[in-house]
């Protein structure tokens, strides 16, 4: 029988996972939003003055152990890039504030700690129709969390391209700042159609961020066909005090 750490794609130096779908919603939040929930030494990336970025990732994995599909959500505010940590410029720089999936076990429980990743302490509940690029998320109670669009579905003849994004992450574990760097590749398609992506609703899964005042107005989706193969390298995370 294979053991956890081959089905969960577990290195030592970083995480293999292969999904089917991804979908992610970076929308514009206050900057004074983003301020109050990033640890001290990291900044928000401001696409114009007072307007920072929030960015929600939905990854869906046909299989973990065996054999059950499950699906995982993110939530990051972005941030200005270190690149004396990252070694090159990325993509993007994130803050993770929360994770959360459709499935609670102690391998995923394992991971989150060995990664430094916050983790919602119990399973959600996800509804995703990655034909539309529609994905509702609420508790195990069935209290709604977000429901979220891809604005881009009535556009004919989207070209999907083949990247290797490279990402910088940033998390905080036991009041330690973390660091450290995600490569993903797939066949993706991006675009920054104006418009509101959704709703936000007020929920202990977007910790200390208050989303009254966030109107989900799109910045960029960046979506994968579905049923496609992506691959997602996730890098043993530093403590930024101590260095890399």
């Amino acid at each position: 029988m294979q053991d956890n750490d081959d089905m969960l794609g577990m290195h030592e130096d970083y995480l293999a996972r292969e999904y089917n779908y991804s979908i992610s919603y970076t929308i514009e939040i206050p900057t004074k939003l983003a301020k109050e929930v990033l640890p001290k030494g990291l900044y928000p990336s401001e696409i114009r003055p007072q307007v920072s970025l929030l960015t929600i990732g939905v990854l869906n994995f046909d299989k973990l152990e065996n054999g059950h599909p499950f699906t995982e959500v993110s939530l990051a505010i972005n941030v200005m890039p270190d690149i004396s940590l990252a070694g090159e410029l990325p993509r993007f720089a994130l803050y993770i504030l929360n994770t959360g999936s459709t499935i609670a076990s102690p391998e995923l429980s394992a991971v989150s700690e060995l990664y430094k990743l916050p983790l919602h302490p119990e399973a959600l509940i996800i509804d995703l129709d990655s034909e539309k690029g529609i994905v509702k998320c609420s508790d195990s109670a069935g209290k709604p969390i977000f429901e979220l669009n891809d604005l881009s579905t009535d556009i004919e003849a989207r070209e999907y391209d083949y990247k290797e994004n490279f990402f910088q992450v940033f998390s905080t574990n036991n009041e330690n700042l973390y660091h450290s760097t995600i490569t993903v590749s797939v066949d993706m398609y991006e675009h920054q159609k104006k418009g509101q992506v959704g709703k936000l609703y007020q929920h202990p899964f977007f910790k200390n961020l208050n989303i009254s005042d966030i109107t989900t107005d799109n910045y960029l989706q960046i979506v994968t066909p579905p049923e496609t193969v992506g691959m997602q390298l996730y890098f043993r995370p530093a403590d930024v005090a101590q260095g890399v």
